[in-house]
């Protein structure tokens, strides 16, 4: 396996983050396993951890706006994470640092001393720092190489966060590292890359995690690991812990299945698709998914339930262009096939039909 290293921006003398105004502003930069002062320690969300322990160490794998944010966050709690990325994204990050947009307009500066850097792109020694929550943010068809490279940097008893579209993620964590080290996330907190090492904030959201298995129905939820009380105690990650995430994760693939190809395919914002012209197309992909999802065993809500999703979050998303939509205009690998894919594979498992996301899978892939 290949080995590669960590670039420590943490150095003692280094400069903090500054906004475009004003500039870098001098900081004390904290190692990243030193224990944050007490103003910034939130209350204890898990008693396993003894109080006086240092923050579990944090890596963010797939930089790109999503990852990028929710590092932003992080940071802004006084944690000091380790960012994966590469090409220029990572070349962005380590000259430059992460140039961040509020959702405020405010554009700030986060120096490269605020956190650590592993560049998946070179093959140097890797850092003798191990990694305790891993929270991966890329694409589908990236999961894999990153997988390859976590077991190279993750504690023996480090956790795995997957949150990205679709199931393939999840699935790919649990067969390398086993169900019991695998948490399972999704968000709706939403930003944009403007360019390398530059991030937009689109809308600020939750991070909700959760357990990869099932809880029976007569046994007491399951607590969250102690490592994720670096995340859980983050204030605006604004992260929770949901026994029962396997609903919360089947609705967001139900509503990407049924939102994100038919926009790719037409081009339009999310709220064009509650018009009299692509709304039937939306409503009919649901119908088909819905009972492939139910049949396959992951927990789902009714077709009400799930119509009433779909109004609500077009609503409330309707000047956004989904993330399949950019992948097609900027000429990117979209994720149909982890997500409309995913369905179709659920449907043969069930021998059942799914003519609509099949169509849709070839469709996207052929724009």
């Amino acid at each position: 396996k290949r080995s590669r290293n960590a670039s420590n921006g943490a150095r003692e003398g280094g400069r903090s983050e500054g906004t475009t105004s004003s500039g870098g502003v001098a900081s004390d930069i904290r190692h990243p396993r030193e224990r944050p002062r007490s103003s910034e320690r939130a209350s204890e969300l898990n008693s396993a951890r003894d109080p006086m322990d240092p923050p579990p160490l944090v890596c963010v794998a797939g930089v790109g706006a999503l990852g990028a944010s929710l590092a932003a966050y992080m940071i802004d709690a006084g944690l000091c994470p380790i960012l994966v990325s590469r090409g220029a994204q990572a070349h962005a990050l380590q000259h430059k640092g992460l140039r961040l947009q509020d959702l405020d307009g405010t554009i700030r500066l986060i120096s490269p001393e605020r956190f650590m850097l592993y560049r998946t792109d070179c093959e140097i020694e890797v850092s003798d720092h191990k990694v305790d929550v891993a929270l991966i943010t890329c694409k589908n068809h990236q999961v894999a190489g990153l997988l390859d490279f976590l077991e190279l940097v993750l504690a023996p008893s480090g956790v795995v966060v997957t949150c990205c579209n679709g199931v393939g993620a999840s699935k790919a964590a649990i067969s390398r590292f086993g169900r019991d080290r695998v948490v399972l996330a999704t968000t709706t907190h939403a930003a944009d890359l403007t360019e390398p090492g530059w991030v937009r904030r689109a809308g600020e959201g939750t991070l909700v995690l959760g357990p990869s298995a099932a809880t029976p129905a007569d046994a007491p939820p399951p607590p969250p690991p102690p490592a994720l009380s670096a995340l859980l105690e983050c204030p605006k990650l604004r992260c929770t812990w949901d026994a029962n995430i396997g609903l919360v994760v089947s609705r967001k693939l139900l509503m990407n299945a049924a939102i994100n190809a038919i926009a790719a395919i037409a081009k339009v914002v999310n709220g064009e698709l509650a018009g009299p012209e692509l709304w039937p197309s939306v409503l009919a992909v649901c119908e088909e998914t819905l009972p492939i999802m139910a049949a396959s065993g992951m927990p789902c809500p009714s077709l009400s339930e799930a119509v009433a999703d779909l109004e609500s979050i077009l609503a409330a998303t309707a000047s956004n262009r989904c993330s399949t939509l950019k992948d097609v205009l900027l000429g990117r690998r979209t994720e149909v096939d982890a997500i409309n894919g995913a369905i179709v594979d659920m449907a043969k498992e069930s021998g059942m039909p799914a003519p609509l996301n099949n169509l849709l899978v070839a469709l996207v892939n052929k724009l």
